[in-house]
């Protein structure tokens, strides 16, 4: 642009700025808030002061501290001391299920991790002949209930995807269930 072309433009919009009011130190205050509250910055919860943050800080921690013991005892075994913690886990697994074909699922799923505690349990250096039976009894109750919910579901949709799951399931844990036999 031409040089006196410029100077002219500043002079105008000098004169227009000086004509406009100065903003308030309220206004001020808050464009520079809505300024900050547009950035990309990280969202921090402020939980109040004494009891509230306490309660807060309290169960978040438990809520980390189940976290942590629902994951280390989904290993557990009949006679170890987190096991009914994994049996009510599975309970919740089982309401959590949205049809009888995946409430079927899961309890031959449970069925399934019964048969392999069964299986750990009979090993020379574990050999214990009532935990043995909690696992097998535990395994008998989930494939009734899951035989139960997959007929059900067949039943009621008449798609053969229940009784094939229920025939797989058996193709795998017979075998399973004869190593046991001979093995205990």
């Amino acid at each position: 642009p031409d040089a006196a072309f410029v100077a002219t433009l500043r002079e105008r919009l000098m004169a227009e700025a000086a004509r406009m009011p100065a903003p308030s130190p309220v206004a001020a205050r808050a464009a520079a808030a809505r300024r900050a509250a547009s950035r990309n910055a990280p969202v921090v919860v402020v939980v109040g002061r004494g009891l509230p943050r306490m309660l807060a800080g309290a169960a978040a921690s438990a809520l980390l501290v189940g976290g942590i013991v629902g994951a280390v005892s989904r290993s557990a075994v009949p006679g170890d001391a987190l096991y009914p913690v994994k049996g009510w886990l599975d309970g919740v697994a089982v309401r959590l299920a949205d049809n009888d074909l995946d409430r079927g699922l899961t309890y031959l799923g449970q069925a399934q991790g019964h048969i392999s505690d069964a299986r750990e349990l009979s090993e020379p250096e574990r050999e214990d002949y009532r935990d043995i039976n909690v696992a097998l009894g535990g395994a008998i109750d989930s494939v009734r209930k899951g035989r139960q919910a997959l007929d059900t579901s067949y039943a009621a949709t008449g798609k053969p995807q229940a009784l094939l799951a229920m025939r797989d399931f058996t193709a795998r844990a017979l075998p399973q269930i004869d190593a046991l036999r001979t093995g205990v």
